[in-house]
């Protein structure tokens, strides 16, 4: 069975690869998702490769997201990431005149309801495939699924390590580490296990079963802190 996978970091991993949930599937993958893509991007690259797979997947990320193609990198999740690289020391003149402009627009200029508008516009199209669509984050963010989501998954690691605080309802109330302070070192931002569970899931889907996702389907890090997460001081 060939799959195809479209969306943001959740499908795709820059650390650990070799434990990412798409490694562990029992069938051909080719992946489509990048960090920090935004959903435009994924709906894009979708539109033009479905076609050459048997299933495919999509990662709903949250609205508001950039794509700046003038630069290297062109996948920016907000302005917190397009701060933060405004400051390194290592950027050079033009991206920095571009980055300004994209800082700029998103604080004076973006207009978030025609965004959010746009993004459901665009899933409305998504859904009008056959395909599996997992909500990346909570609804008011994703626009997508009224449930669980894979943040919800990344959540369990972060408050086991004591970096982020949940309410009684699984709602982020604050990060104990600053922004900039967090390097991610997990696949998919998933503690192992989590990416094994989860690529369980998937492959029961492809043989045609229903996919689902629970909070007690999934498990807290056994390994210590330092195994996922550097702090950057």
């Amino acid at each position: 069975m060939k799959i195809g996978i479209y969306g943001d970091s959740f499908g795709h991993a820059r650390e650990r690869e070799e434990s990412a949930w798409y490694n562990l599937l029992d069938h051909d993958v080719t992946n489509f998702a990048h960090m920090g893509a935004n959903f435009w991007y994924a709906y894009r690259t979708f539109l033009d490769n479905h076609n050459d797979f048997d299933l495919n997947i999509m990662f709903v990320t949250n609205w508001g997201r950039l794509n700046i193609p003038l630069l290297n990198q062109p996948h920016w999740p907000g302005i917190q990431q397009i701060d933060l690289a405004l400051n390194s020391f290592d950027i050079d003149q033009r991206s920095k005149e571009i980055l300004t402009s994209a800082h700029n627009y998103l604080f004076n200029v973006r207009n978030d309801q025609q965004e959010q508008d746009s993004h459901i516009a665009l899933l409305a199209q998504l859904q009008q495939h056959d395909l599996l669509i997992i909500p990346c984050f909570p609804h008011d963010m994703s626009l997508a699924g009224d449930g669980f989501s894979m943040y919800d998954i990344s959540l369990i690691d972060t408050v086991h390590y004591g970096i982020d605080k949940i309410d009684k309802n699984g709602k982020l109330l604050t990060s104990t580490w600053e922004p900039g302070e967090r390097k991610e070192l997990r696949a998919c931002h998933m503690n192992n296990k989590n990416n094994l569970i989860f690529a369980h899931k998937i492959n029961e889907w492809v043989n045609g079963g229903k996919f689902t996702m629970e909070r007690d389907d999934f498990v807290t890090p056994s390994e210590p802190l330092e195994f996922y997460f550097e702090r950057r001081l």
